[in-house]
This record gives structure tokens, C-alpha cells and sequence, in this order.
């Protein structure tokens, strides 16, 4: 279940083991109603560079909105990885690209150009909105946890 909080992951790269994308998805969103995501699956994704991760929730009945920031040097998920996004936008050595649910196919058949199955690919300043990892294991280095 895809959470109301506004949420963002950045890092330096992600890497993805044996990446297949498997269409968009309507998932559904904690307090009701569903919100139109992108559904990949990989063995394992490793993001590296000063992964931060930010949760905004706003406030109500006058209260400021709250941001929980997370931030490790690394995080490793592994194990049957599904990551589901609204949006990633990365850059595979000189070509940038912003992956939504409505172009994601397009823009990955362009990158893919000749190459079957799944595939694996390093990505360099990585931007994920609305992220929703779900993995058999997840190693941290460092992890610290903050209010912004």
C-alpha cells in the first residue's frame, strides 16, 4: 500500500541486477483510492552516494507539514526486489531520462535497443518519487534518522 506522505529517494546511483519492468500498476493508497505507478522488478538494487530519503507529511488543523529525512551511505535491497515509483529519473552515462508511468516503456525499449530478458544497469543521479521497495533483506551502512 502506497503511503499519502510525499516521498523521495536520492542517490548518487542505483544499480538494479537483472531489471525487468513490468507496466504500470493502480496501487492502492493508504486512507483509500489508488495511485498510478510504475512496477519493476529486480534481484537486487543498490543505491550508493549518499542515499537521502525524505517523507513529508502534511499538516493538519493548522499544524506545519513534518519531514522525516533518512540518510546512509549505502542501501542494498535484495531478495526478489519490487520497486514501485511514480517517477525515476536517472542518467545512464550521457543520456538522462525521466522514467513516468506513461512514457516508461518507450524510454526503456530506447535504452534496451538489442538487449533481451532482463537486464542490468547502473543509473547516476537518482531521483525515485513515491517509492515503495519491497525486498526479502535490506543492509544499511550508517543510517541516521532526523526530523527536518
Amino acid at each position: 500500500m502506497a503511503a499519502t506522505a510525499i516521498s523521495v529517494i536520492k542517490a548518487a546511483s542505483a544499480t538494479l541486477d537483472d531489471l525487468a519492468y513490468q507496466g504500470a500498476a493502480d496501487v492502492p493508497v493508504a486512507g483509500g483510492g489508488t495511485v498510478r505507478m510504475m512496477k519493476f522488478t529486480a534481484a537486487s538494487l543498490t543505491l550508493a552516494g549518499g542515499v537521502t530519503a525524505s517523507v513529508t507529511q502534511a499538516g493538519g488543523g493548522g499544524r506545519r507539514a513534518v519531514t522525516a529525512l533518512t540518510t546512509s551511505p549505502s542501501l542494498a535491497f535484495s531478495g526478489s526486489v519490487v520497486l514501485y515509483a511514480t517517477q525515476l529519473s536517472g542518467c545512464l552515462g550521457p543520456l538522462c531520462v525521466t522514467l513516468t508511468p506513461g512514457n516508461a516503456v518507450a524510454v526503456l525499449l530506447r535504452l534496451a535497443a538489442g538487449v533481451t530478458g532482463a537486464l542490468t544497469i547502473t543509473l547516476t543521479r537518482v531521483t525515485t518519487h513515491q517509492p515503495l521497495v519491497i525486498a526479502g533483506a535490506l543492509q544499511a551502512g550508517a543510517l541516521k534518522i532526523g526530523f527536518g
